[in-house]
This record gives structure tokens, C-alpha cells and sequence, in this order.
């Protein structure tokens, strides 16, 4: 029994250190997908007239998708009730902030 401790104990640093090692590289990870989070724009901003103007749901998709791919994804898997709220939202503010923001907040209560 003595003589197995050590061995176990070494067995129980590696395991330790391999964890660490995926911890890390799961944080740069994270940390490099954040970096890209960061270039899109969430502070309240207008959207031009051009691009939404009363929009209705398959123009506001196609929006979603070419501008903000990471929003797209969570919006595709809300409710029908809930993606129309989203687009009236969207038309009454014209804030994609906003939209965002209550894309994020229906998608986390469902």
C-alpha cells in the first residue's frame, strides 16, 4: 500500500495538470471567440432606413443573419409568438441594440 501512494499520487498530478492544461486552452478559446463578440456594435445604435423599415419577419432574418450571425442563431430558436415580438420590437425602435438585447433576454426564459 505504501509503495502504490506514490503512484498514485503522480497519477493524481498528471490528471491535474491535464485538466489545467484544457482549462487553459479552452479559456484562450473563449477568449479568442470574445475578441469577435466585440466588433459588433450593441449599444442601442440605430439602423439606417435603408436597411429595416418596417421589415417583416424573412427580411429581418436575412438581416439578423448577414449582420449579426450570433444573435440569428439564438432568434432562430425562439418560439413563432416570441420572434414576432422580436421583429415589432425591432420596427417600433429601429434599435438592434434593443432587438438584441430581447432576443437574449426571450431566448434565456424559454
Amino acid at each position: 500500500m505504501i509503495r502504490r501512494f506514490p503512484l498514485i499520487l503522480l497519477t493524481v498530478c498528471v490528471a491535474l495538470v491535464e485538466m489545467s492544461i484544457a482549462c487553459a486552452d479552452y479559456a484562450a478559446d473563449v477568449d479568442a471567440a470574445a475578441t469577435h463578440i466585440d466588433d459588433f456594435d450593441v449599444s442601442g445604435s440605430r439602423v439606417s432606413d435603408e436597411e429595416a423599415d418596417h421589415v417583416g419577419h424573412k427580411e429581418f432574418e436575412r438581416f439578423l443573419r448577414e449582420r449579426f450571425p450570433g444573435s440569428f442563431v439564438f432568434y432562430m430558436k425562439l418560439s413563432e409568438a416570441d420572434k414576432a415580438e422580436v421583429v415589432a420590437e425591432f420596427n417600433s425602435s429601429q434599435s438592434i441594440g434593443k432587438t438584441r438585447k430581447l432576443i437574449m433576454e426571450r431566448f434565456l426564459k424559454r
